[in-house]
């Protein structure tokens, strides 16, 4: 089974859960186990969501700790802001891509300026028919530069 269809929890930042919040408990037949996976939210502000398994953590810090428990992995889905704060604070262990082929003009972007120089390996990819390539990349250590060769 590829390492994106594997049992996971979420984590999100406050914009993302809010529309994940709205529409993911009516529709969970498109997206089975949502509704009982932990969705750990970064925000400063909410504190109370009616969506199963919601848990709200407060700063970075608890991230860090949530990081250093056993348990499932935690993947992050959209929440730019809160993707740049991970990469800043050198929190990714794992990159799962999914690069569809267009452009839709300015976007957010993912990584920042302040994020933490690492290195990444390919462990798994596979395109669709439709050309949208899935691909994973996991953390190897320091960044080597070189030639392409």
């Amino acid at each position: 089974m590829p390492a994106w269809m594997q049992p996971m929890d979420i984590l999100l930042g406050r914009n993302t859960f809010k529309i994940w919040e709205s529409y993911w408990p009516a529709h969970a037949a498109q997206w089975p186990g949502i509704n009982e996976v932990t969705k750990y939210v970064l925000t400063a502000t909410l504190e109370h969501s009616d969506w199963n398994n919601s848990v709200f953590l407060r700063q970075i810090e608890d991230v860090k700790k949530l990081k250093a428990q056993d348990g499932l992995a935690i993947k992050v889905h959209g929440s730019a802001r809160l993707t740049q704060a991970l990469f800043a604070h050198d929190l990714v262990d794992e990159l799962q891509l999914m690069i569809f082929p267009l452009i839709l003009g300015q976007g957010k972007r993912l990584f920042a300026q302040n994020a933490v120089p690492a290195a990444y390996a390919l462990k798994e990819n596979s395109v669709t028919a439709g050309g949208v390539i899935f691909a994973r990349y996991v953390k190897c250590g320091a960044v080597k530069t070189g030639s392409l060769a």
